[in-house]
């Protein structure tokens, strides 16, 4: 058994509180350049605040600061309690049983009173001083110290394999059974590739050789199955090839129609994988239906269509219209399109016509707006029908919705196809929605006359277009109609209007302007015709008063100038046509009427549109002076100019 070793200890300085406390504050006070290293202490960093403020590891206490010491001067020279002499230098341990050896031979030798001459040697190595017992070089203990490192570090991962090794084992011995939480975590065990027998783990090459006979009849069964997906990969390219070969003349038409369809400015856009249930059993009405593409339709008569399988439309609306009506103009080309016609799933098929109608007595004229037909049956006259159509729809919705507010006195009719407007107690206009053939030609369904027309009349300043053989009143049962630039002229216009009001909500969407969206907007689309109108009617009765005041006054005479403020007809054509600036401003109007008696101007009026009127008398004498201005009404005009002519001629 290896004995121990007294080890020395060491006196170590260990300063007071005062002592520590002058320290610090000197090694304080004193600037970092004239601070002596011993006595210098980095403080640590911390952490940086948000604003960058730095926080630094606070100061020590004197017994924090003496504990840490204590504890690194401990760790630093270790504990040599258990340190034996088995692992000291072999030279010093020789060196020792020499002197130990020599001191009892020296001893025995003056126990036998041996004096000889040959002690005196040994007697002066006796007396010579030892090495301390129980100490170590710092070499020697740097030495031990990486050898018992070395040891624990090789014991400790040889530990943690087994452990792994040893878990691997029990978890297999366990079962693959799966853990009811399919989200529970699962061991995770650390191995060396280096320490693993891979050799073990696998089969000697006699124990996977298979018997002669066995590994024929594997060959066997692989190539037979190689050969049996061979032959399938064959059907299937077949197969492919033909259902190409079938479709590859339509497909390519219908690509080409396509690409010449875009080419001329019309949109294309994907197709939308949507099944319209409410539309499956209407296929009889209906043959064309919107359906999105991806998949076969199932008809409500039990039959299969792949029309459905679209995977393009043309879209044919405005580019200003509202996004749900762009939604619905939707088109595309068929499959078995022989005549290239397109396919509108969501077409009105109907055209609106503008009537004026004229009612005396038991006859009834009306003048007619011209059909907007096209002359072929190219793909752009398909697509430019189609979009008429829908402009005429949408406008058809918007006349009847605002039209009620045009006029309190003359009540409006409405109904799913007709809207009619009283306009004065003989005249009204109709707009109605006309059925067109999805197969016919461009004709008018109504017909046009091939007489030649000749101008004719409804008020003295509307001109419509008749035939002579018109003037005459029919019966109610023929009801005549003939073509009228007016009523032409007049859809057009709301046509344009209703495209331009488009035009400014999708301006004012873009601006963020939400407010000029309102109804003021929309009702902007009959108001200024419907001013012009009245102020038509308004010169029409002015017209007849004056004229009848006149025919008493055989010297007197008038001088129409209706149309006075409209200065720049451009201007003004822009604003009757909203393609203005401000959509919202109305049409102005205006003019004068000088009644006359010789050569002197009796009376004049100034007129604004709808119905507004001024009448000033240059020559009424008043106590304050010659000349009389007054606001009046229609139906006061008369006996006012007449009194002024009177007045005038005495």
């Amino acid at each position: 058994m290896a004995k121990r070793l007294r080890l020395s200890l060491e006196q170590v300085a260990i300063l007071s509180q005062a002592q520590h406390a002058a320290i610090a504050d000197a090694s304080e006070t004193l600037p970092p350049s004239e601070e002596h290293p011993l006595l210098a202490r980095e403080q640590r960093l911390l952490d940086i605040s948000a604003d960058g403020t730095r926080i630094i590891e606070p100061k020590k206490s004197f017994e924090e600061a003496r504990r840490e010491r204590v504890i690194r001067m401990w760790e630093e020279r270790g504990d040599f309690a258990d340190v034996h002499e088995d692992m000291l230098d072999k030279k010093e341990r020789a060196a020792d049983d020499h002197s130990a050896t020599s001191a009892v031979e020296r001893l025995a030798a003056l126990m036998h009173g041996s004096g000889n001459d040959e002690a005196a040697p040994t007697a002066d190595a006796v007396a010579a001083p030892a090495a301390p017992a129980g100490t170590i070089s710092e070499r020697d203990f740097v030495q031990v110290r990486d050898e018992m490192l070395r040891h624990l570090d090789s014991a400790l991962f040889n530990t943690e394999l087994a452990q792994s090794i040893l878990g691997m084992l029990i978890q297999t011995a366990r079962g693959t059974a799966a853990p009811a939480d399919a989200e529970a975590p699962q061991n995770d065990f650390m191995l060396d590739p280096n320490s693993l027998s891979l050799s073990a783990l696998t089969l000697k090459e006699s124990a996977r050789e298979l018997p002669p006979g066995l590994e024929r009849r594997s060959r066997k069964l692989v190539l037979e199955q190689t050969q049996s997906m061979a032959r399938n990969a064959a059907d299937i390219l077949d197969t492919g090839a033909a259902e190409i070969r079938r479709c590859l003349e339509p497909g390519r038409a219908r690509w080409n129609a396509l690409a010449e369809i875009q080419r001329r400015g019309w949109k294309l856009t994907p197709g939308r994988p949507l099944v319209d249930m409410e539309r499956l059993d209407m296929s009889g009405a209906r043959g064309n239906l919107l359906f999105g593409f991806g998949a076969p339709v199932l008809m409500g008569d039990g039959s299969v269509r792949d029309e459905g399988a679209r995977d393009a439309w043309i879209g044919y609306g405005i580019p200003e219209a509202p996004v749900p009506l762009l939604q619905k103009t939707l088109a595309y080309w068929p499959d078995d399109a022989q005549d290239a016609r397109i396919a509108f799933p969501d077409r009105s098929w109907t055209r609106l016509r503008a009537i004026f109608c004229e009612k005396k007595g038991g006859s009834t004229r009306e003048w007619i707006s011209g059909a907007s037909a096209s002359l072929d049956q190219s793909v752009d006259a398909q697509l430019h029908d189609a979009q008429l159509d829908a402009v005429d729809a949408e406008l058809f919705r918007e006349l009847a919705a605002y039209s009620g507010v045009l006029s309190s006195v003359f009540p409006r009719s409405v109904s799913e196809s007709c809207i009619t407007l009283p306009l004065s107690s003989t005249l009204e206009v109709r707009f109605e929605l006309e059925k067109t053939k999805p197969q016919s030609s461009t004709s008018s369904e109504a017909g046009a006359n091939d007489a030649k027309a000749s101008p004719g009349g409804i008020a003295p300043d509307m001109v419509l277009t008749a035939t002579d053989d018109d003037a005459s009143m029919v019966s109610d049962d023929t009801k005549p109609r003939t073509e009228s630039p007016v009523a032409t002229l007049l859809l057009n216009l709301l046509r344009l209007r209703m495209l331009r009001s488009w035009s400014a909500q999708a301006a004012s969407v873009v601006a963020a302007r939400p407010g000029v969206v309102s109804s003021t907007g929309r009702t902007s689309l009959l108001s200024p015709l419907w001013d012009l109108f009245q102020y038509t009617l308004f010169l029409s009765r002015l017209r007849q008063i004056i004229l009848d005041v006149v025919a008493s006054h055989p010297e007197s005479s008038v001088e129409w100038r209706p149309y006075d403020l409209v200065t720049d007809i451009d201007q003004w054509v822009a604003e009757l046509f909203d393609t203005g600036d401000d959509a919202l401003r109305g049409v102005e109007c205006g003019g004068t009427v000088l009644v006359s008696s010789g050569s002197t101007v009796v009376a004049q009026f100034v007129l604004k549109a709808p119905s507004d009127m001024l009448v000033y008398f240059p020559q009424h004498t008043t106590h304050a002076g010659t000349g009389l201005r007054l606001a009046v009404e229609l139906g006061q005009v008369g006996a006012l100019l007449a009194a002024e002519l009177d007045m005038h001629n005495t």
